[in-house]
């Protein structure tokens, strides 16, 4: 029977496309590092997950033997997959907030029988992305006339993307 180092890594025991969490505490917290904040920087994503510092050589290097191992490299890909969708998904949904406000008009909000203001379309996902403001209109004897909507409009109000 051969002696195992003690420092060594353990072979995974995971198998699978990576989107478990590792059993291995410390080597998730590594692959989480890694991926958010210390972006691919293996000494120090392997200082982030807790292991004792050894020098600045010796935590590279047990950085890089850390991504050798199968099943942090499956998890590190499917962490930067999901990353780039969350990115992605965020980039879609600045682009229709955009579309929604560069094409909303008044009238898309108004009842066409009445002219007044219909709240289950200022309340509409897809359009209430460009409702800047409502608020109640009352005449001088507090009764209620109905509904002041002003929309945002993106060069005037120096709206941002999301």
């Amino acid at each position: 029977m051969t002696a195992k180092k003690k420092n060594s890594p353990v072979p995974c025991q995971e198998d699978g496309d990576g989107s478990r969490a590792l059993a291995n505490a410390r080597w998730e917290l590594f692959c989480q590092n890694y991926v958010g904040p210390h972006r691919r920087n293996a000494t120090r994503s392997y200082n982030a997950a807790g292991y004792h510092t050894r020098g600045h050589r010796a935590d590279t290097a047990w950085g890089l033997k850390l991504l050798a191992i199968a099943c942090i490299k499956k998890r590190i890909e499917y962490l930067e997959a999901q990353a780039l969708e969350l990115v992605r998904l965020t980039a879609l949904d600045a682009q229709d907030r955009m579309g929604t406000i560069a094409t909303a008009t008044q009238a898309d909000f108004r009842d066409p029988e009445t002219g007044r203001v219909d709240l289950s379309k200022v309340f509409d996902p897809r359009l209430s992305k460009a409702v800047r403001e409502l608020k109640p209109m009352y005449d001088k004897d507090g009764c209620f006339l109905g509904w002041d909507l002003k929309l945002y409009d993106a060069v005037k109000d120096g709206l941002e993307p999301l």
